[in-house]
Parts: C-alpha cells; sequence; structure tokens
C-alpha cells in the first residue's frame, strides 16, 4: 500500500484536530468546565495519533517524491517544524496526564496550554513551508 500518499489527507485531519483541541482546552482553561476539560482526554489521543500519522507519511512521502535541489532547505525546514510540533504536542498531553494524576484537578493549566499554543504555532509554519515545497517548488509530483 502506498502509505505516503495519505499525506495530504492526514495533514488536514492533524490541523483540524490539533486547533480543536487548542479551542477546548483554552476554553477549559478560561471558564473551568469539567466537561471542556473531559473533552482532552478522546481530543490528545486522537490528535497525536493523526499528527503521528502525518509526520510517518510524510517522511516516507520524501522518498517517493521529486525534490528540487533548491527546496532543500524548506524541505528540512518543513519536516524539523513537524517533528517539533509531535513533540510538543505529546508533551502537553503528558503534562495534562501528570496533573490529572496529582492533583485530580478538571481545568487546563497554563504550562499545557502554552505548550498547545506553540505547538499550534509550529503546525502553521510547518503548512506554510509545506504549501511553499507544494506550490513554490513543485514538489510532490510522484516519480
Amino acid at each position: 500500500m502506498d502509505l505516503h500518499l495519505l499525506h495530504p489527507v492526514s495533514v488536514h485531519l492533524a490541523v483540524g484536530s490539533a486547533f480543536i483541541l487548542l479551542i477546548t482546552e483554552t476554553l477549559s482553561f478560561i471558564k473551568s468546565k469539567p466537561d471542556l476539560f473531559s473533552a482532552g482526554h478522546l481530543l490528545y489521543p486522537v490528535t497525536l495519533g493523526l499528527v503521528l500519522l502525518t509526520v510517518g507519511t510524510g517522511l516516507l512521502a520524501k522518498n517517493f517524491v521529486l525534490i528540487p535541489e533548491q527546496a532543500e532547505a524548506t524541505l528540512n525546514s518543513h519536516q524539523s517544524a513537524a517533528v517539533l510540533f509531535f513533540i510538543l504536542i505529546s508533551l502537553a498531553g503528558l503534562n495534562r496526564l501528570t496533573q490529572i494524576k496529582r492533583q485530580k484537578i478538571q481545568k487546563t493549566n497554563p504550562a499545557s496550554l502554552t505548550l498547545l499554543y506553540l505547538s499550534f504555532f509550529l503546525a502553521v509554519y510547518t503548512g506554510f513551508t509545506g504549501g511553499h515545497l507544494v506550490y513554490g517548488f513543485g514538489t510532490g509530483v510522484l516519480k
């Protein structure tokens, strides 16, 4: 199966899921409602799974597309930002889990929220560089 072909689809799902998670966690922080906090129990694993799928299929896709020489720096920046996005959103999830186990608080903490915002800005940057690779350099044309 050509898993690398899932990359364009999984990107949109992962970013959409991360955006919904960011909104939900922000509202949980502001309003202190346990039901909003509980939504993260489902959203974090879904988002992490989609981001992992996106990063994995993106790394696979690199072997199947034509990459112009002048696009190498943009591709490296794109990949680094994507991996950092996954790491930050994972840290936000781990921070949230330790908070639940230690304090039994049903509200998003500032550290998790900060990591989520940083990870989402990285997702936007990753999308920008990905779009530049496709539309600026023509990367993504199958060999």
